[in-house]
């Protein structure tokens, strides 16, 4: 999910995914929609990390933590830098489309007795 076209790419498959999630009539269909899902999922979530180190990783301490407070990410003391990067990575993250997609397949999942972990089953 490096460039622009893949990025778009996935949320549109993540859209689509959610879509046959719904209408998916065996567990395992259900299964194998909601792993992709899952592998697009975490994809995005590095890319939206790797945006915020990018974009964020050059504030000072000070502006860091504004931005913190701005996002809702607790940043102090005891939370190394990388961490409140990558905190601010998955804020900004889980507001997109995509992730809001991923979010309802896997709800839709768990509703029918559907999970990744072999034991939650």
């Amino acid at each position: 999910m490096g460039t622009r076209g893949e990025h778009e790419g996935a949320v549109e498959e993540l859209l689509t995914l959610a879509g046959a999630a719904a209408r998916a009539a065996a567990p395992d269909e259900l299964l194998a929609i909601l792993l992709r899902g899952r592998e697009l999922y975490f994809a995005g979530l590095a890319e939206a990390e790797a945006l915020a180190r990018s974009r964020y990783g050059v504030l000072e301490n000070r502006e860091l933590q504004a931005m913190c407070r701005e996002e809702g990410v607790t940043y102090g003391v005891v939370m190394p830098r990388a961490e409140a990067l990558a905190a601010l990575g998955y804020a900004e993250w889980r507001r997109t489309p995509a992730a809001l997609a991923f979010v309802g397949i896997a709800e839709h999942a768990a509703r029918e007795g559907v999970c990744v972990v072999p034991d939650q089953r």
